[in-house]
C-alpha cells in the first residue's frame, strides 16, 4: 500500500491511494499532506518495532531461568525473522523488508 499527495491549485492536498487511485483524505495543510501519505509506512515501522519489543520481552523473560547468552541472542534473530515473515504474510510490511 502506498500513499502519495497532491497539491490542489487553489484548494486542499489530496492524498491519493497510489494502487486504485482514490482519495483516502484530504488536508488543507501541506504539513498535514505529507504526514498522512506517510501513515502506511508508519505503520509497517511501528509493527516492526513492537515485533522486535515483544521479541526483548520474551528473551528479558527467558533470561530469568538463566539461559546462556549465546542461545538468547540466537533465538532473538529467529524470532525476529519469524515477526517479519508473519508480517510480509499480512502485508503489514512491504515485501522487501
Amino acid at each position: 500500500m502506498k500513499w502519495y499527495f497532491k497539491l490542489g491549485s487553489m484548494g486542499p492536498a489530496l492524498v491519493i491511494d497510489e494502487a486504485d487511485g482514490r482519495t483516502v483524505a484530504v488536508a488543507y495543510d501541506e504539513k498535514d499532506a505529507a504526514l498522512l501519505a506517510a501513515a502506511p509506512e508508519l505503520l509497517a515501522r511501528l509493527a516492526e518495532v513492537t515485533c522486535c519489543l515483544n521479541t526483548w520481552r520474551a528473551l528479558l523473560e527467558k533470561r530469568a531461568t538463566a539461559e546462556p547468552a549465546k542461545t538468547i541472542v540466537y533465538n532473538m534473530k529467529l524470532q525476529i525473522e519469524l515477526n517479519r515473515s508473519a508480517l510480509r504474510d499480512t502485508r503489514v510490511l512491504p515485501r522487501s523488508f
